[in-house]
């Protein structure tokens, strides 16, 4: 039988991610929820707080996104490294456990960027990169299959992965929650692996919450299928 591998991660931070995880202890997933803990691109009251980190921690892997958020692209290499590693020892203080796993906010990186992360102690490190669908080769430029949002840009991937059925390709066009299903069917099939990402932030704008539900339950608890967090599919 071959392997198959599905991975779930959650970025920045937010309050709702509780319910993301709520969620998923629901359906027997498991992930990795990257926390920015002085995310400047959100509002008050909208950044999970310590407790609620430390919470998530003793079910989830949580993993650093840098403390505010700030591209690193468009940093110095020392500011570079301080958002990094104040993100990593920070909570690491919260959690107790080990930081293993990063996150590009944006997922704007360089060779260099990635050294550092490397250097700082991480074993690997994701990007935004989407229709992916085996361990990425580099463990520090992760690739995903899918994003819990609808991409423009997507449409001749899209394409692609349909076969170019126009029937089967205008069932899953602006309908993320649909191409995930089919994108997972697809590695049940091959075998490899299924890696979803979102924000829980995106999910309460666009109202996706029951879409969100509707892929859990389709890849959940499937005895078939191996369920880990980013850190424990790059720590094998």
């Amino acid at each position: 039988m071959k392997e198959v591998v599905v991975t779930t991660s959650w970025d920045d931070g937010h309050v709702l991610d509780t319910h993301v995880a709520e969620l998923m202890k629901q359906y027997g997933l498991r992930g990795t929820f990257y926390v920015a803990p002085k995310n400047s691109e959100l509002g008050a009251g909208e950044c999970l707080n310590d407790e609620a980190v430390a919470k998530l921690a003793e079910v989830f892997e949580v993993g650093a996104h840098t403390m505010s958020h700030r591209e690193l692209t468009k940093l110095t290499p020392v500011e570079v490294q301080n958002e990094i590693i104040e993100s990593k020892e920070y909570l690491e203080n919260i959690t107790n456990k080990s930081v293993v796993s990063f996150c590009y906010p944006r997922g704007k990186y360089t060779k260099e960027i990635s050294h550092i992360v490397r250097d700082l102690g991480f074993s690997n490190a994701r990007t935004v990169e989407r229709f992916c669908f085996t361990k990425s080769e580099d463990p520090f430029a992760v690739r995903t299959s899918v994003h819990t949002y609808n991409h423009w840009s997507d449409v001749f991937r899209m394409l692609v992965l349909t076969r170019f059925n126009i029937l089967t390709f205008l069932r899953v066009w602006r309908h993320w929650d649909r191409l995930a299903i089919l994108m997972f069917d697809r590695v049940r099939e091959t075998g490899g692996v299924f890696h979803l990402w979102g924000h829980s932030w995106e999910l309460e704008k666009n109202n996706d919450w029951k879409r969100l539900e509707r892929v859990f339950q389709h890849i959940g608890k499937r005895s078939d299928v191996s369920y880990v967090t980013n850190g424990e599919l790059y720590n094998e």
